[in-house]
C-alpha cells in the first residue's frame, strides 16, 4: 500500500497547505515570467474559473495575461509529476467516472507543479502536456506506478510520469523538422 491510499484528501485542506506556500510561490513567478509581472492572487473559492484551470493569473510586462493551474504536493520530490486521469465517484449504487485534469478541457496555459519542501517548482505548458498525455497514455499507463487517492466522494487515479519522461515528449511535438531537416 502507498501513501495516497492511507488518507483521505480533502480540497480545502489541500486549498490551505498550498497558501503556506504563497510567498515561496510569488518568487517562481517572477523568476519564470520576469520581475515586472504582476502576480494576482490566489483564487480561494471554487468557482468558473477554478473548474476552467484558473488558480492564478499572471500578467507578463508586456501584458499577456498566463493563466494557471496549480498542482502543490506535500510529499517530498521524486522527480516525477503526478497525471491525474479519472475521477470515480462513490455514489451508490451506480458509481461514474469523469475525466481527471490532465483530460479535461482547461483553459489555462500552464500547470505549475510544485514541490514545497523540496523548493523545486516545474513549469508545464498546458497545451502541449495535454498532447503528449493523449499520444502516450495507454504507455505511461503501463510502464509507470499509478496512484488512487481517495477524496471525499470519489478517487482520484494518477500516473507518476518522470520528469525526463515529459520533458523529451514535450521536445518531441515542439521541436519539428520537415523531411530531410536536421534538429
Amino acid at each position: 500500500m502507498n501513501n495516497y491510499t492511507r488518507k483521505t484528501h480533502n480540497f480545502y485542506d489541500g486549498l490551505k497547505y498550498s497558501e503556506q506556500f504563497e510567498d515561496w510561490k510569488h518568487q517562481f513567478y517572477l523568476d519564470f515570467f520576469g520581475r515586472d509581472a504582476e502576480v494576482c492572487p490566489l483564487i480561494h473559492s471554487v468557482s468558473v474559473q477554478q473548474n476552467v484551470g484558473y488558480d492564478r493569473v499572471v500578467i507578463s510586462a508586456n501584458g499577456f495575461v498566463n493563466c494557471i493551474e496549480e498542482k502543490v504536493r506535500g510529499c517530498a520530490w521524486r522527480n516525477d509529476v503526478l497525471l491525474e486521469y479519472v475521477h470515480t465517484f462513490d455514489s451508490d449504487p451506480f458509481p461514474f467516472q469523469k475525466p481527471g485534469w490532465i483530460e479535461k478541457n482547461l483553459q489555462c496555459n500552464w500547470i505549475f507543479y510544485a514541490y514545497p519542501k523540496n523548493k523545486i517548482g516545474i513549469f508545464l505548458p498546458w497545451p502541449q502536456l495535454q498532447l503528449v498525455w493523449y499520444a502516450n497514455k495507454p504507455k505511461w499507463i503501463f510502464d509507470f506506478p499509478t496512484f488512487p487517492a481517495k477524496n471525499n466522494g470519489y478517487t482520484t487515479d494518477s500516473v507518476a510520469v518522470p520528469v525526463h519522461v515529459l520533458d523529451s515528449a514535450l521536445r518531441r511535438i515542439t521541436h519539428v523538422g520537415l523531411k530531410g531537416g536536421e534538429l
